[in-house]
């Protein structure tokens, strides 16, 4: 059994008269917590981390007027933020599990470089969470005179210890930092010399501090009250590859091929976008395919460099490569969340296709929407003569899908060929979803029809994305499995892929 990395608890004792709310620290490091060095003392450096006793002293008069009871709990070796590891949120976790009965919540003292990582990653590992665990730092120490450290430190107390100073609960990991009460696994850091240090581009703050502090208890998740547990066990090595206009399929096929990688994070351009040559898609799809120079499938999660926005493969030409070949989408995913998910995920969801689906499903709030994605691939054996057609049977749709909660749906062809049998009469190409007897006598008016392609569109396709919304809100829903078939008229058909995605809100 591995020795843990955190000390014993202490408590500044408060009488139960007087006590209205118990609150235990959880000091791992970073600017926060550091102190002068021994200016007498030969080569030690300006700053070091405090003291327990110290970090106490600095703010001995928190929370005791409102009834906050402090408990704190300290790595026996601070670790500066530029170091933590999955391994430290892990720690924190079982700090956190040890003590979770004791208190009504949790702070973590943190570093600023990786905070939002940390915030991500516990949010994950963490189980059925009722109560607050709050991350905070600070840009400047706690013992400089211009410090931001009390002001933030004094919020995550509150944030914490809601029931002393009447605050709604916030039963997740959030970060709290300025004035700004952010979900931790939306947060992601943008200014290294800015008081407001973090930001949530894809998600409302859960509330702002000023005055007063207000808290979006609309936004706030709902106390699960099973049993709390924390997963001590995440993915060794996820590698990070960022996309540039110097990105070589020599390079990407390199990064693809280290040995033990057990997922990759493929950071786009703009929507899911990168590089359209067929060598780039050809070292994706051998790697997420499993090819044989890979002794397994390599799970790879697409998320945009954007600051906003999300990923949509299969949206332009430069992501549907990368789409067929079965790289997973990161939604609006930051980039914190996306490595604290997928590590997590890894090690939790061992069936490849379900670790798939579970990626693209929101499971701590971290994600605005689920994406329910059917893929076909039809043999070429299904083009046979006039009137054919390629009928892609039926699916279940993966995860709890909730017709209701469906936001919006796309059909994507990958390859359409169509070959005109007599150019002197009328020919179109039409697309019906479950609908199995479909035939070139439906009609295009049908509740089951998402679009028709003729006359001169057949001469223009190859890849196409056709908004199929208002199809799947009338004939789509969880107990059926769904089917696709597209019907020719007068032409012969063929593609290389049907792919049917369906985004739900992320309750």
């Amino acid at each position: 059994m591995s020795k843990k990395m955190y000390g014993e608890l202490h408590v500044e004792k408060m009488s139960e008269s007087r006590r209205k709310s118990r609150v235990c620290l959880i000091y791992t490091g970073g600017t926060i917590g550091m102190v002068e060095s021994d200016s007498s003392v030969s080569g030690s450096p300006r700053l070091r981390p405090a003291t327990l006793v110290e970090l106490m002293k600095a703010v001995p008069k928190l929370g005791k007027k409102e009834g906050i009871e402090l408990g704190m709990v300290s790595f026996t070796r601070p670790v500066d933020s530029s170091d933590v590891l999955a391994k430290h949120w892990i720690e924190i976790g079982k700090a956190i599990e040890e003590h979770y009965e004791e208190f009504d919540g949790f702070v973590v003292l943190h570093g600023t470089d990786t905070m939002a990582f940390t915030a991500s990653g516990l949010s994950f590992i963490l189980n059925n969470l009722d109560k607050p665990v709050v991350i905070t730092g600070s840009q400047l120490p706690i013992a400089h005179p211009r410090t931001d450290a009390l002001a933030n430190l004094t919020s995550a107390i509150y944030i914490a210890g809601h029931e002393a100073v009447g605050l709604p609960l916030i039963p997740e990991v959030v970060l709290c930092f300025a004035d700004l009460i952010l979900r931790g696994n939306r947060a992601t850091k943008v200014s290294s010399a800015q008081w407001q240090g973090f930001e949530s581009p894809n998600f409302p703050p859960l509330g702002r501090i000023g005055e007063h502090i207000k808290i979006r208890k609309d936004l706030c998740m709902s106390p699960n009250r099973r049993k709390f547990f924390v997963d001590k066990t995440l993915a060794g090595d996820v590698k990070v590859i960022p996309v540039n206009p110097g990105t070589t399929p020599q390079q990407l096929e390199r990064d693809l091929k280290t040995t033990g990688i057990d997922g990759v994070i493929l950071q786009t351009y703009g929507t899911g976008n990168m590089q359209t040559s067929p060598e780039f898609i050809e070292t994706i799809w051998e790697a997420a395919k499993g090819g044989e120079d890979y002794d397994r499938r390599i799970p790879i999660l697409n998320v945009t460099q954007c600051l906003e926005g999300t990923v949509e493969m299969g949206l332009y030409e430069a992501s549907s490569g990368l789409l067929e070949a079965g790289v997973i989408s990161g939604l609006d995913l930051t980039h914190e969340a996306a490595y604290g998910k997928i590590v997590w995920a890894i090690a939790k969801f061992k069936d490849s296709e379900n670790l798939r689906n579970q990626l693209q499903f929101n499971q701590r709030g971290e994600q605005s929407e689920n994406l329910h994605e059917l893929s076909w691939r039809p043999e070429e054996s299904t083009q046979a003569g006039a009137g054919d057609h390629i009928f892609a049977s039926g699916k279940n749709i993966p995860g709890g899908f909730v017709s209701e909660d469906l936001k919006s749906a796309h059909i994507r062809i990958q390859k359409l060929k169509v070959e005109i049998l007599d150019k002197s009469k009328a020919h179109s190409v039409r697309i019906f979803i479950n609908n199995p007897n479909a035939d070139e006598e439906s009609s295009i008016n049908e509740v089951n029809a998402v679009c028709e392609f003729v006359e001169g569109e057949l001469s223009e396709l190859g890849n196409i994305v056709r908004d199929a919304t208002k199809v799947a809100e009338t004939v789509i829903n969880a107990n059926n499995p769904v089917s696709v078939k597209l019907v020719a008229v007068n032409a012969k058909i063929y593609c290389r892929s049907i792919i049917l995605s369906l985004y739900t809100a992320a309750n």
